[in-house]
């Protein structure tokens, strides 16, 4: 995927002659075509068990989110491809069955527990944003970005279980899949943090 989007990418900017701006071209190709793959996936089965409506919420809130925060990256395309799908048909699942099995009250403390536990992360934790993303270097922008934004979901979704506006599985996914972006920034902290990754930097 990454050869191909290197192709595209230097088809696009050709006429170019800006290796900054080449990068950038380059780096959207491969996000987009990443993207496009799981994304088809994704509909493809929400359609086959009828939950489009809610994978789109999940979806939604966990690709806004990764944007700003960043977090963990496989370093092969099929092991993302894999994890991802297998990740939000979680969520779905989960959102699902908890909305179908517990309380309210139950709910409601999940949505306020997970989102002080993701505002947590944002704020001590802070994005995880890959060195070879363009722009990489304004953390304090991602990281403002992303606390606002699980701020305005959590309103959203707590608003929705109280004013009974929709199924609380929306406000359900849209925590779960907060919650599991903000692990994912964790995840990738701890792995800046490996033996391998820090003699790999001392090196250089």
């Amino acid at each position: 995927m990454k050869i191909l989007s290197l192709k595209i990418g230097r088809y696009l900017n050709k006429y170019s002659r800006d290796i900054y701006e080449e990068s950038i071209v380059c780096y959207g190709v491969e996000v987009m075509l990443n993207s496009l793959v799981k994304l088809l996936t994704l509909l493809i089965l929400g359609i086959l068990i009828d939950q489009l409506p809610l994978l789109f919420v999940i979806l939604f809130c966990f690709c806004i989110l990764r944007l700003f925060s960043g977090g963990y990256h496989f370093k092969k395309y099929f092991h993302c491809y894999i994890v991802s799908i297998f990740s939000i048909w979680t969520l779905i699942f989960l959102s699902i069955f908890m909305n179908n099995n517990l309380p309210e009250k139950n709910i409601i403390f999940i949505l306020i527990f997970s989102a002080l536990i993701s505002i947590s992360i944002l704020i001590f934790v802070g994005p995880q944003i890959s060195e070879s993303r363009p722009s990489s270097h304004k953390r304090f922008f991602f990281q403002c970005s992303s606390i606002i934004f699980v701020i305005l979901l959590f309103l959203v979704s707590m608003s929705n279980v109280l004013l009974n506006i929709a199924d609380k599985s929306y406000s359900i996914g849209i925590n779960l899949a907060i919650f599991y972006q903000c692990l994912l920034i964790v995840l990738s902290k701890i792995k800046t943090y490996t033996p391998s990754t820090l003699l790999r930097k001392s090196s250089n």
